[in-house]
């Protein structure tokens, strides 16, 4: 008989030990490393995690481990918690304020109890990014006092939120302490396959495949651990019929060794009955040898999964808690679990044959008492969700009351999905008939959040149930935004409107948000956009002059504002209710109080009020990036980018628009096309044609229909570049397509957005098409005196003045110069005196030089490189000598190195940079290290005098 432990020796895997060895070396000199172990199941992925630890521990390294479970697929951050778990309890209250200094506040909430009422969080979804974030820095924390090594077994297990952290940390791991060791069976992979394939494909990434064993380390197990007088007939069946898999062949000699069948090739017959298709079989028939107690603990710590303590199974059990010890013990020497605590499976396939061995109905009940039984343990609510999902409805409201709770909790840290889920399962049990329409409102509005079609059938279903007016009217609203989110913007009006007639015509804040979400609906469906709405806005508005601020009356003014900009009202007009509604609203507020902020702020943006506007998103921008908001902070971005494109600061609107268009890549799309125009715009001024054509090529996919005003500003980059390149009749192409969305579909007759009738008119004059250059021009010039900003005028006098051209043009290009003196926008003011001067040149007039010396000036601080190269021709062209260029290189930064580098100049030190862009420390010293060269400096003491911009005029 064998002397088998529970724990074999490894063979044949010299060349991942040093593998693992070597990750270990390279992360105590400051190298993170990731390495992925992959095999099927039963190849000896969890012992080798094991050796790791032990060889880690030795070397001084803090060890952190989780382990995927199938029951805690829906668990958000499940791994996260279990990873991050024990080090902040043995924390002491210093020790963990330290950890969770600076970005590491994020990922506090994860770790804190969950909200008291589902009310304070459902009405809002935020991405789990805060918290992804949140848990990159706690880690970089913990890795300061010694390196880390963080192990992760069946990753295939692994929650999708937690993955999302391990990618997040995958591609900041040069410069950490860390190695991360993730064991995974890749044929496994359900949900996570995207992230887990993401994950095999990262630069750094080691991947170990683990082979089976050779028929000489087969017969090498079979003599060391269990059967030293083994013949070699019987080393040779056990190979074939485990096919060299380890954990199949302990198993198989597990059960020769229990039926006491000799080692010999005689057995042969019997040893094939145990294959890898009768394994489940076997396991049961060695368990089928166990007393009644150790196999209901084993049923127990299946079901239980990380939560088996001994004293938690042995309640599951119904077993008192020495009985319990001594049939663990029992499990132990069986090698069915390890020893100690929580109670844990020697290899997955067995506890997921125990699982699958219990009887279904029977399963279900002991999910449905673990949730009762680990109520009582102050656990977070998902733990418990996670079992409520496996068992059978009962129509019990504590089990609603725990699932919404749940729920709740999902949201705050970012799980819309899973909340959904949970909040299904509630719906299941079921509610009262009371509070079903509620709970299907709740439901709905995070089904919609997630994108989810199943959305609208739930809130209208609510719709049906609710018989009070005002709560229909609010369920109407969610179904409204729903709609709108779909791109069913048709019903969405209808819908909305029908919300309206239910709110009543009494003022109220359900009210007014109605209102403000049906002009933004209305807005994006061509033909809905009518006066009656229009006014019936305006009457509000009326109302609330004077009144306090709620979210409902702010975005009920921002849309008004923009309204207001649309129709063509005077700008002051358009700004004051801009003003109001910005002054008290959150950029940062979930649900109806977002997008109007941005819209508010467009608004100021477009009407002139370029510094105000500037300072809110600033404000935004800071505030969303404290929070790790990375949507926020990328919708934050695009407005400023286009604030700091219309004012002339090209090389802050680069980088602005680049971070807006790389939060693509995480799922960011609302303002998309937006975005990639006011990027191209930019680039074009600077001279970099190819990177202008490269982003638009990347936005060339259909447009969303119907059009939209962020299409519009795209087809004007795109105008801007054919124009720049030469082909004009392409250029008039997408300057009247432009012009088709915002006199058909938005119904505006402003330039101040999109100038596309001086587009037009440049196009027409170059392909000679003079009477209809002058008409568009003069046109353009008409309706931007009526809405009477600075920079839409003097934009539009100039194109005339240069349509116009000869004296006549001349005088028009003075007056543009005139209306742009007090204008913040520089690049406008610089354009006009540049073609000011241009015109004077050719005339011939001996006054030519100071416009182009002034323009000069004005081009060179707003980086605008190709009008820089024109004026200076201009000059050379007058005689005049060329001025010295006050900008030395700074134009020559990258915009995440000017971004980089404005941000330490500023005080901040690499790691708080770091966690303002959401990179690594190393990131930042490499982005520093191109910095100074380009700058000519050596320090970063030297980097505000060096990125001060020069004087304008």
């Amino acid at each position: 008989m064998s002397t088998a432990a529970a724990t074999p020796e490894l063979l044949e895997r010299e060349a991942e030990l040093e593998a693992l060895d070597a990750a270990l070396g390279a992360a105590s000199a400051g190298a993170g490393r990731l390495v992925l172990l992959e095999g099927e199941a039963g190849s000896g992925k969890t012992e080798l995690l094991a050796v790791a630890r032990s060889r880690g521990d030795r070397a001084g390294f803090r060890l952190v481990t989780a382990r995927g479970s199938e029951l805690e697929l829906d668990v958000p951050f499940g791994a996260a918690l279990e990873l991050f778990g024990r080090p902040l309890q043995a924390a002491d209250p210093v020790e963990r304020a330290a950890l969770f200094r600076g970005a590491a506040e994020l990922a506090v909430p994860l770790f804190s109890a969950a909200p008291a009422s589902p009310s304070d969080v459902l009405p809002g979804a935020p991405s789990n990014f805060p918290v992804v974030h949140g848990l990159y820095w706690l880690l970089a924390n913990l890795a300061e006092s010694s390196p880390l090594l963080l192990t992760v077994d069946d990753a295939q297990w692994v929650d999708t939120s937690s993955l999302r952290f391990l990618l997040y940390l995958t591609e900041r791991l040069d410069g950490l302490p860390v190695v991360l060791a993730v064991a995974l069976t890749p044929e496994e992979a359900s949900t996570g396959g995207r992230a887990l394939a993401r994950l095999r494909a990262a630069p750094r990434a080691r991947i170990l495949q683990l082979e089976r064993l050779s028929k000489d380390a087969t017969a090498e197990l079979v003599r060391a651990r269990y059967f030293p007088d083994a013949d070699d007939g019987f080393c040779r069946v056990v190979f074939d019929v485990s096919a060299g898999n380890p954990f199949l062949a302990h198993e198989m000699l597990r059960a020769v060794d229990l039926e006491g069948l000799p080692a010999t090739g005689a057995s042969a017959g019997r040893i094939e009955r145990l294959a890898p298709p009768s394994l489940v079989r076997a396991i049961w028939s060695r368990m089928s040898r166990l007393r009644d107690e150790a196999v209901a603990m084993a049923e127990a710590a299946a079901v239980l999964g990380p939560d088996a303590h001994l004293r938690l199974a042995a309640g599951l059990a119904g077993l008192d808690i020495r009985t319990a010890a001594k049939a663990a013990g029992e499990l132990v020497a069986a090698g069915v679990i390890r020893p100690g605590e929580p109670l844990d499976f020697v290899q997955r396939p067995i506890a997921s044959a125990v699982y699958t061995g219990i009887p279904p109905a029977r399963r279900s009940d002991l999910h449905g008492n673990a949730a009762r039984l680990l109520g009582a343990e102050e656990l977070h609510p998902d733990r418990l969700a996670a079992h409520l999902l496996h068992s059978s409805p009962a129509g019990q409201p504590e089990v609603i009351d725990l699932l919404r709770r749940a729920a709740a909790r999902a949201v705050t840290v970012g799980s819309p999905d899973s909340a959904a889920r949970y909040l299904r399962r509630a719906l299941a049990e079921p509610p009262s008939p009371e509070d079903r329409p509620n709970l299907l409102v709740e439901l709905g509005r995070l089904e919609a959040q997630v994108g989810d079609r199943a959305a609208i059938g739930h809130l209208q279903r609510a719709v049906k149930l609710i018989d009070d007016p005002g709560a229909r009217a609010e369920a109407l609203y969610e179904v409204g935004r729903a709609l709108v989110t779909e791109g069913s913007y048709r019903d969405a009006v209808e819908t909305l409107r029908r919300g309206l007639e239910e709110a009543g015509s009494e003022p109220s804040e359900l009210r007014h948000r109605l209102l403000a979400a049906l002009l933004q609906a209305a807005r994006l469906q061509p033909g809905s956009r009518e006066r009656g709405l229009l006014r019936a806005a305006e009457a509000v508005a009326v109302e609330l002059a004077g009144s306090g601020s709620t979210p409902g009356h702010d975005a009920l003014l921002a849309e008004l504002s923009f309204e207001r900009l649309l129709a063509g009202r005077r700008c002051e007009d358009v700004r004051a209710a801009a003003r109001q509604a910005l002054a008290t609203s959150d950029p940062l507020e979930e649900g109806a109080g977002t997008l109007p902020f941005y819209d508010a702020v467009a608004v100021l943006t477009w009407a002139d009020d370029l510094e105000e506007a500037e300072e809110s998103l600033n404000r935004a921008v800071t505030e969303a990036e404290r929070q790790g908001r990375l949507m926020t902070v990328a919708t934050a971005c695009f407005r400023r980018a286009t604030a700091l494109y219309l004012c002339g600061s090209l090389s802050g609107a680069v980088a602005d628009a680049q971070r807006a268009v790389d939060a693509a890549a995480s799922g960011w799309a609302v303002y998309l096309p937006g975005a990639q125009g006011v990027l191209a715009l930019a680039l074009i001024e600077q001279g970099q044609w190819a990177r202008a054509a490269a982003v638009l090529e990347r936005g060339e996919s259909p447009p969303p229909e119907p059009t939209t005003l962020t299409r519009a500003i795209f087809l004007q980059a795109r105008s801007a570049l054919k124009l720049a390149e030469g082909e004009a009749g392409g250029a008039l192409d997408d300057a009247l397509a432009a012009g088709q969305i915002m006199v058909e579909d938005l119904e505006t007759l402003t330039p101040a957005i999109v100038p596309w009738r001086s587009m037009a008119a440049t196009a027409h004059q170059e392909l000679g098409h003079t009477a209809d250059a002058r008409r568009l021009a003069g046109d353009e010039v008409e309706f931007a005196r009526t809405f009477g900003a600075s920079r839409a005028l003097g934009t539009s006098l100039r194109v005339q003045g240069l349509v116009e051209g000869g004296r006549r043009g001349i005088g028009i290009l003075r007056e543009a110069v005139g209306v742009l003196a007090g204008s913040p926008a520089r690049l406008e003011r610089a354009r006009a005196l540049a073609d000011l001067g241009s015109a004077l040149v050719r005339a011939a007039r001996p006054d030519a030089v100071d416009p182009l010396r002034r323009g000069l000036e004005l081009a060179d601080a707003c980086g605008a490189a190709v009008l820089v190269e024109r004026i200076e021709a201009d000059l050379k062209a007058a005689g005049a000598r060329v001025p010295r260029r006050m900008r030395r290189s700074a134009a020559a930064l990258t915009p995440t190195e000017e971004r980089v580098a404005r941000l330490v100049s500023g005080g901040l030190t690499n790691k708080e940079v770091a966690q303002k862009l959401f990179v690594s420390v190393r990131a930042v010293e490499f982005h520093l290290g191109n910095v100074y060269p380009k700058l000519g400096i050596a320090s970063r003491r030297q980097l505000a005098s060096a990125l001060a911009p020069s004087p304008t005029a």
